[in-house]
């Protein structure tokens, strides 16, 4: 099969989805189809709209296969749950070991819990902007990229704003292995008690081996109350040429704060409400790296 394109509520055209103009009108059941049909290297494409109907799972059609789910134009389409729910990538069934490489790029997104479905899931999140308004049941990107624990894959988030809920279980990315977190900002909404948990500290970051830690690198990590990062956040050789804006809580986080860290007000436009642009004052500009 060739690309698919799906239009949130009515067929366009034809409707038999092989172009913009015939675009087919999306179901879940529609989508199936088009993920059995799909090669590896199609891409489906979702054009400008909400989807509310959503599946529990991307899944991905079939084994050793690259399959990207994309909003033709960016942040056009929008994916939307109403309360805190699971978007499962990959192929198959739980504990599969089959690799399969599962890319969504470029989606306005609310209140999803981003999971790896399979032992051998690889996930890519690039150019995601989620802006959450509930709050996530296991913490914050314990929920969001749940699940990558798996195996020692290439898990990659890439360009993506995060605006999260959170009570005081406060997991930042749970069992994410050998990923790499580059080019992305996280403003943690804190709906809960100050610092009775810390930030990463649901999974401990530890990822069963701490020399497997993700990587991060040009991000930003921001919080709106009085919190810290875990220790396994600290690690200086995983975390560098990113800023790290929260109070600490349980004690100087001096290790984020050295080499190419530093911690400052990021200066956003409009954190409490997603807008995760950096205002022309911003410390964060030029302080990154291109290598």
């Amino acid at each position: 099969m060739a690309d698919h394109y799906f239009h949130p509520t009515a067929n366009q055209g034809t409707g038999d989805g092989s172009s913009e103009a015939n675009a087919q009108q999306y179901s879940t059941a529609n989508l199936d189809t088009a993920e059995g049909a799909a090669s590896s290297g199609d891409t489906i494409f979702f054009l400008d709209g909400d989807y509310t109907s959503l599946p529990t799972a991307f899944d991905n059609g079939s084994t050793a296969q690259v399959l990207t789910y994309r909003s033709l134009n960016p942040l056009g389409a929008r994916l939307l749950k109403t309360s805190y729910g699971k978007l499962s990538l990959g192929y198959g069934t739980n504990n599969l070991t089959s690799t399969s490489t599962t890319i969504v790029r470029d989606f306005y997104t609310q209140n999803i819990q981003w999971e790896g479905k399979t032992d051998g899931a690889i996930i890519e999140l690039r150019g995601i902007k989620q802006v959450d308004t509930a709050n996530a049941t296991h913490g914050l990107l314990k929920g969001y990229i749940a699940g990558l624990n798996k195996t020692s894959l290439a898990h990659v988030v890439q360009g993506c704003s995060f605006t999260l809920k959170a009570n005081n279980d406060t997991g930042f990315i749970g069992n994410m292995i050998n990923g790499t977190v580059s080019e992305s900002s996280f403003h943690i909404l804190f709906d809960g008690t100050a610092g009775t948990k810390k930030i990463g500290q649901y999974t401990d970051f530890d990822s069963y081996n701490s020399s497997q830690h993700p990587t991060f690198k040009n991000t930003i990590i921001s919080c709106d109350t009085d919190e810290t990062l875990h220790t396994g956040l600290r690690d200086t050789s995983k975390l560098s040429y990113s800023c790290i804006n929260t109070v600490s809580y349980f004690g100087p986080v001096t290790a984020a704060e050295t080499g190419t860290n530093f911690n400052a007000d990021p200066q956003f436009v409009d954190a409490p409400n997603g807008d995760l642009r950096l205002r022309p004052t911003s410390p964060c500009i030029g302080a990154g790296t291109a290598s």
